[in-house]
């Protein structure tokens, strides 16, 4: 019962959570960063019982500030692939899943979130002013600027379809994607480009901001065009 629950017996679960090898400290570093994560759900959820009177809990000092996390065990999202290397990702994504490669071809040219690229409709899509307005996201609305070859992408994606219609869908029924959904197919993309399986979609947003700086674009741009500050840019 959570009435029960000893400090003592949730950090010995904790820590049952890491694993370690001799040969690799990385793997006992990784897994402590999960382990947090775990256990940030884990206190969440003995919270939200905790916080119903009717469940008679009396005290949360068994998971409450007493029991903590790992320390400095995590780490930034550090991938990213050069020009070439995202290419060969995406072509190698189109043979396996063409609506994954146009999702994995609109980040390499907008440097956007999987959440806000799924979120897009065709009316965000203006060729017209070279702009992609994206509707919503971790740091709100906002326009990004599309170089030519990326209006271009845009304009096959948006061709014959509604405004309404969703600009990059999941499937040919025009679906759009989901949470997670881009996981599987990105992981069987990277083995077939020999990258690293362990990178994650994210990573061709630092390649935007690789590519953008290597081409002279103020660096006040490339933060307003991907939603992020100048401190992150520059980080």
């Amino acid at each position: 019962k959570v009435a029960d629950l000893t400090l003592t017996q949730l950090r010995t679960w904790r820590d049952s959570l890491v694993s370690r090898d001799k040969e690799n400290p990385e793997v006992e570093r990784r897994s402590k960063d999960t382990a947090n994560r775990i256990l940030t759900a884990m206190k969440a959820a003995l919270n939200f019982v905790y916080s119903d009177e009717a469940h008679g809990i009396k005290s949360d000092k068994a998971w409450g500030k007493a029991l903590k996390g790992f320390k400095d065990v995590a780490r930034a999202r550090e991938h990213h692939f050069s020009e070439a290397e995202a290419l060969t990702l995406i072509d190698k994504a189109r043979e396996q899943n063409p609506y994954f490669a146009d999702l994995l071809e609109a980040a390499f040219h907008t440097g956007a979130r999987y959440g806000e690229l799924t979120r897009l409709s065709v009316k965000h899509f203006n060729a017209a002013r070279s702009e992609l307005s994206i509707p919503g996201g971790k740091t709100g609305a906002r326009t990004t600027f599309l170089t030519r070859e990326g209006v271009a992408f845009f304009e096959t994606l948006a061709e014959g379809k509604q405004p309404g219609d969703v600009l990059i869908p999941y499937t040919e029924d025009g679906a759009r994607w989901e949470k997670s959904y881009q996981q599987r197919p990105m992981k069987r993309a990277l083995k077939a480009a020999k990258l690293p399986t362990e990178a994650s979609f994210y990573a061709m947003r630092h390649t935007v901001v690789s590519r953008a700086i290597e081409r002279g674009m103020p660096l006040t741009l490339i933060a307003g065009n991907l939603g992020t500050s100048l401190r992150m840019i520059e980080k």
